[in-house]
């Protein structure tokens, strides 16, 4: 095995390729879900609520946790397969980079793309009145 960076290029194009859309779909889809219910709430966009509020940080990471859980799993493990089918061997580090980029990043934008979208759109508690 190369660099990570050649890796990710190999398993774009070769075996297992179709996880490139339907895990960041999945995880899309589970970010928007949080994200409506955020906006309906009145809550802080998500990623700003991880980098900026120390107090409530923790419960945050943990409440993605919960929702995000079974999607990066899969990502994670279903990478380390791969690697093991392609290259004889695991490098649980791309393994969970893999998983960070399929499942965390797509769940983070879209959740706090969707939030800023409910409150725009007057659906949050703490929307802005014309």
């Amino acid at each position: 095995m190369g660099s990570l960076l050649e890796y990710l290029q190999e398993a774009t194009s070769g075996r297992g390729s179709l996880r490139f859309m339907i895990q960041p779909i999945t995880a899309t889809l589970l970010g928007i879900c949080a994200g409506r219910h955020d906006g309906r709430a009145g809550a802080r966009p998500y990623f700003a609520l991880l980098l900026t509020d120390r107090e409530n940080r923790r419960t945050a990471l943990a409440e993605g946790a919960k929702h995000l859980s079974k999607v990066f799993i899969v990502a994670v493990v279903f990478d380390a397969i791969l690697q093991f089918l392609a290259y004889g061997s695991v490098r649980p580090g791309w393994a969970v980079t893999v998983g960070i980029l399929l499942a965390g990043v797509p769940y983070v934008l879209a959740r706090g793309l969707t939030n800023r979208v409910m409150r725009l759109r007057g659906k949050g508690r703490d929307a802005p009145t014309e």
